[in-house]
């Protein structure tokens, strides 16, 4: 390692201690644009000493105060300025947009869930077969670079429905063995747990979304129907005449009103199952 790349080092170990305390996320983003722009100055400007390339970049306090502040801004541009709640108490949840944002997600993390499991399956799982002979062992390190993306996929997902702060940029690991032959990039990519991790998600988010898609999707269109059965079951029994279920609209005062609360507790569940998938992300999605 020449000395440029010991002082690169150095630099990227003090932006990492100066961004302690800030999401696992924004420091994957920082040390990946610092890295990433700080290598390719170097290669162009071979001539220069690292010291004037940092000086130009920024000390890593200042980097950090500056990702701090960008962050900070894109976070309220986001989710904008809280808004007082409408209710309080047990109905407090149906004037959350949060947990309707979450509703959507668990809607569509279930087909997606689906085609995670099927990769997994039919690439992962042959692939790791083949890696104990020798000769899927290149087969398996594209299969775990790939999971990379479909990490970060997930991730923006997770980030736009959720509101989790995912990783907008890859991981760095790699990045320091740009010069490295190509066996020992492979070995980088296999030896890496990011990509383990991202495949253990891809096997365990289909019974998860299952869970997510029984317990508060459907408890929230059972509800729905609930609510507005007295309206819509004069419009089945008209397409479906021998249907054993008749709920006449004289049924509104009791359907009104459990309607409303199974709305209530389908939110509810929805903002635990969130924080419950916030945090498996947390832990598989990010290095």
């Amino acid at each position: 390692m020449t000395t440029n790349q010991q002082q690169l080092e150095h630099y990227l170990a003090a932006l990492e201690d100066a961004l302690s305390g800030q999401s696992p996320a924004l420091m994957q983003d920082a040390l990946y644009d610092a890295r990433n722009h700080l290598q390719e100055t170097m290669a162009e400007h071979s001539e220069l000493n690292f010291s004037d390339i940092a000086s130009q970049y920024g000390s890593p306090a200042e980097v950090a105060q500056q990702y701090i502040a960008l962050e900070l801004q894109t976070q309220q541009f986001l989710t904008g300025t809280p808004a007082a709640r409408r209710a309080n108490g047990f109905f407090q949840p149906l004037f959350d947009s949060r947990n309707y944002q979450a509703l959507g997600y668990f809607f569509l993390a279930w087909p997606l869930s689906l085609a995670y499991f099927a990769w997994f399956m039919l690439v992962g799982i042959p692939t790791m077969a083949l890696s104990l002979l020798g000769v899927g062992l290149p087969v398996l390190a594209l299969y775990l670079k790939l999971q990379r993306y479909l990490g970060l996929f997930e991730g923006k997902l997770i980030s736009s429905l959720l509101g989790e702060r995912m990783p907008r940029r890859p991981d760095t690991a790699l990045m320091a063995k740009r010069s490295t032959s190509i066996r020992e990039k492979l070995l980088g990519y296999i030896s890496t747990p990011l990509g383990w991790k991202i495949t253990l998600y891809s096997a365990v988010q289909l019974p998860l979304s299952s869970v997510y898609l029984l317990c508060s999707v459907g408890v929230f269109l059972t509800a729905c129907l609930l609510l507005l059965s007295p309206l819509v079951d004069p419009v089945l029994h008209y397409f479906w005449p021998t249907l054993p279920i008749d709920i006449n609209w004289y049924w509104l005062p009791l359907c009104l009103p459990a309607g409303v609360i199974g709305l209530t507790l389908s939110l509810y569940l929805a903002a635990a199952l969130s924080r419950l998938q916030r945090a498996i992300a947390r832990v598989l999605l990010i290095n």
